[in-house]
């Protein structure tokens, strides 16, 4: 039953509450009706929903009187799914919903935005009832390493598989102690986005073989740099690994260099180091890795790298099933585009994000003179240098059926009359744009 997006004030929350006929609800949504603790005290008092095996109350103004209340409820012995997403459930509220002893089906608990800290992080650690959780979301609280060490000491969460703690201040001492973890041995998403971790939180989350089954790994904005990142892509036990996120953590050519070795990561399908200072060095070495065939997704903006490293990426003959490349805001010029012009592998390529490079009309005119990217859907060159002949070059590729924007915008080459031209060819119709652009990681 969905009730979301509502209006029920504190009355109508005690009617619910009240409700004897609903034997068989095992679902109900309140999601975002914003009812507040009094209300949600009502609805944690029924006793008649015992079937029920998710309840959604994101956005609802909660806050520690209201996670109390929930955190007695004994009757809803079958729950599995509690969202409790953006309220102000503080340490009090999260210790009362740590203790619940009632709730041992309990397999995914969300907890995101809201104001846990330490005090009731470590009250989360140690639970001992939730023997089949295997998602607990904590992003964006504010949990330090005291809170952090507690929950990677507990050992009773073994079907864990996804644990989000983006945006807290964990820090070195709080990614010590998960890379020690050794029960979570069926972890397969970390989420550690922008939660200050350094060289030796890196080092530690790199050095566990615990988590073999591990999927994905965010960490993002955080400040690893090539020591961390050598410990990262040196780890032998993640051969399911499929998505690696590592951009903005002051990434050089001597990390980039270990991640292009990298011969584990076989299922590896997307990775993303933008926003680092990775030059051709560490380009070349990335270029040259045909481990993973699987790769889809490759993004390297906001770095250094230039002719040699695109040329190494672009000769790669490996990644065939490449379906998004950004190398946007690097220095791969004219030359560099030649060498993308000329690729014959990535016939799935969907997405090419080029803007930013120095590519001027010769450039232009080599990408798209490449007949074989018919899946190409989106085309980004904005901040180049390009003129009217690269653009009437690519707006005369007939081989991009599925083509919907060329992305120009911010480009001084072209006279007005000249993107007016443009703008009225009909093999470009309404997919070019001049004025507006969009960044990707």
């Amino acid at each position: 039953m969905s009730l979301g997006s509502n209006k029920i004030g504190e009355l109508g929350a005690a009617a619910l509450g009240k409700n004897e006929t609903w034997v068989k609800l095992e679902e109900f949504d309140l999601s975002g009706s914003k009812m507040g603790d009094a209300a949600i005290k009502a609805i944690a008092q029924n006793t008649t929903w015992k079937n029920l095996k998710k309840l959604s109350l994101k956005r609802s103004q909660i806050g520690d009187i209201g996670a109390e209340a929930l955190g007695k409820n004994e009757t809803w012995v079958n729950l599995e799914e509690l969202l409790l997403f953006d309220n102000e459930i503080g340490d009090i509220g999260i210790k009362a919903i740590a203790q619940n002893m009632s709730w041992k089906n309990l397999k995914r608990l969300s907890l995101l935005l809201n104001k846990i800290g330490d005090i009731g992080a470590e009250a989360l650690g140690k639970n001992e009832s939730w023997f089949d959780l295997e998602e607990l979301l904590l992003g964006y609280n504010k949990i330090g390493e005291i809170g952090i060490k507690a929950i990677a000491k507990n050992t009773s969460w073994k079907n864990l598989k996804r644990l989000g703690l983006s945006e807290n201040q964990i820090g070195d001492a709080g990614a010590v102690a998960l890379g020690m973890n050794s029960s979570w041995v069926n972890l397969t998403h970390l989420d550690l986005f922008k939660t200050n971790i350094g060289i030796e939180g890196g080092k530690a989350i790199g050095s566990n073989a615990v988590w073999t089954h591990l999927q994905e790994l965010d960490l993002s904005s955080n400040n690893i740099a090539d020591q961390g990142t050598i410990f990262i892509a040196s780890n032998l036990a993640w051969k399911n690994i499929q998505a690696v996120n590592l951009s903005e953590n002051s990434i050089g050519d001597e990390g980039a260099t270990a991640i292009g070795r990298n011969t584990t990561w076989v299922n590896l399908v997307q990775l993303k180091i933008s926003n680092n200072n990775i030059t051709d060095k560490g380009a070349i070495v990335i270029g040259s890795n045909t481990v993973w065939t699987k790769l889809k997704v490759l993004s390297i903006p906001y770095n250094k790298v230039g002719v040699d490293g695109c040329a190494a990426i672009a000769k790669n003959p490996a990644w065939s099933s490449l379906q998004e490349l950004n190398l946007s805001d690097n220095q791969i010029k004219n030359e560099g585009a030649r060498y993308l012009g000329k690729n014959v592998v990535w016939t799935k390529l969907t997405y090419l994000y080029l803007s930013s490079n120095q590519i001027g009309d010769e450039g232009a005119i080599a990408i798209a003179a490449n007949k074989r990217r018919t899946n190409l859907k989106e085309l980004h060159l904005a901040l180049n240098p390009i003129g009217y002949k690269g653009g009437l070059a690519l707006g005369r590729n007939t081989s991009w059926k599925e083509l919907e924007k060329i992305e120009f915008s911010y480009n001084q080459k072209m006279r007005t009359e000249e993107r007016n031209a443009l703008k009225s060819n009909p093999l470009f119709g309404s997919k070019i744009s001049f004025f507006r652009i969009r960044y990707h990681s």
